[in-house]
């Protein structure tokens, strides 16, 4: 057995409950069910012009149902996304724009570690040689010094 509490409701709740769910009692949650009845019962002038607008929607929605083949789920995709658009613009309303960060391209990442590799080992060489050159001079400096020790 089944026990559902009925609560009051508030007009927003209503207004929220029926922009969600429509105006088909049977798809509003089953837990709030019978409080939005009773506000429809008692408030007739705040939930009726509810109720009609969410009606208008659900049979506009109801009688936009096509069925699609399996294989053509793509094409009907863009058809629909097509008709969306055109509604809009015809209507002079503005399209929702969904705005998302790009990710990084594996190219630049590959192309980044790349170029801190070649900075690196050019960092890496010139130490290097520098450390050599300056052996060799060292090295030059004791030869002649011995060149000379060994004139005199």
């Amino acid at each position: 057995m089944t026990v559902i509490r009925v609560t009051s409701l508030t007009e927003d709740r209503f207004r929220n409950l029926v922009d969600a769910y429509g105006a088909d009692p049977a798809r509003w949650p089953e837990e709030e069910r019978a409080a939005a009845a009773i506000f429809a019962r008692n408030h007739p002038d705040i939930a009726q012009p509810l109720l009609d607008a969410a009606r208008q929607l659900d049979a506009w929605l109801d009688a936009d149902q096509v069925a699609v083949p399996e294989d053509d789920v793509l094409d009907a995709h863009a058809r629909a996304v097509a008709a969306f658009v055109d509604a809009h613009i015809d209507a002079g309303g503005a399209l929702p724009v969904v705005m998302r960060r790009a990710r990084p391209l594996p190219l630049v990442w590959a192309t980044g570690v790349a170029l801190a590799a070649c900075i690196a080992g050019a960092i890496f060489g010139i130490n290097v040689s520098m450390q050599s050159i300056g052996d060799l001079r060292a090295q030059n400096v004791l030869e002649q010094a011995q060149l000379s020790d060994g004139e005199n």
